[in-house]
């Protein structure tokens, strides 16, 4: 799930439309949910290729840059 966007703030539906990026609440949301998972053994993350959902997993990456991830690049989602 990603963080608030513009589009979730003014309550305007996005659907698979890629117009919308992340607010701030949005980013603090997302490192908000790395430390919730903080004690949680992440071995891979998988992220739609939109926008918002791409910005929400660099946020998570951001809050730890010594993480050991494996990030998976997307594949061909049907949306």
């Amino acid at each position: 799930r990603h963080g608030q966007t513009d589009a979730n703030a003014n309550e305007i539906e996005q659907g698979s439309a890629d117009f919308s990026r992340l607010t701030d609440l949005g980013k603090e949301q997302a490192s908000n949910a790395y430390q919730a998972l903080v004690d949680t053994r992440v071995t891979s993350i998988y992220t739609s290729p939109l926008t918002r959902a791409r910005q929400t997993l660099e946020q998570l990456r951001q809050a730890d840059a010594s993480s050991t991830q494996t990030v998976l690049p997307p594949s061909d989602l049907i949306l």
